[in-house]
């Protein structure tokens, strides 16, 4: 017989958002504040090994460092400046300034918003990086 509660079943959308999260690196912690705030960190954890998703060590082989997997996914989805990333992702704004630069290849610069630059994904010509 099963000791499971009804109706705290792991939802196919709920899945597919821990996958998401968890391939841009964040933390147990900040999926369960942000993407499952009906889930404990306990019931993250034994669902990410339920679905066998990578360890942090095997997903920094494959998708870079954390941090950026973070901005990157920030900035999938709009342009920001190093302030806005940093409260966004959590990361302090010196980690957002280190992980550009060395991300250089991954973003341009397409602005300016409050004396800040305004970042995005993919290269432009037009806009030397800072």
């Amino acid at each position: 017989m099963s000791r499971r509660r009804p109706g705290y079943e792991w939802s196919p959308e709920e899945d597919e958002r821990l996958r998401v999260m968890w391939k841009f690196g964040y933390s147990i912690k900040v999926i369960a504040n942000k993407s499952l705030p009906n889930r404990s960190y306990g019931a993250i954890m034994q669902r990410v090994r339920a679905l066998e998703l990578p360890t942090l060590t095997e997903q920094r082989a494959k998708y870079g460092s954390p941090e950026w997997r973070l901005i990157e996914f920030e900035l999938l989805s709009a342009q920001l400046t190093k302030r806005e990333l940093a409260q966004r992702t959590g990361l302090s704004i010196n980690a957002v300034r280190h992980t550009l630069k060395q991300c250089h290849e991954h973003v341009s610069v397409v602005g300016k918003k409050n004396f800040e630059n305004v970042y995005r994904l993919g290269k432009r010509k037009s806009a030397p990086f800072e």
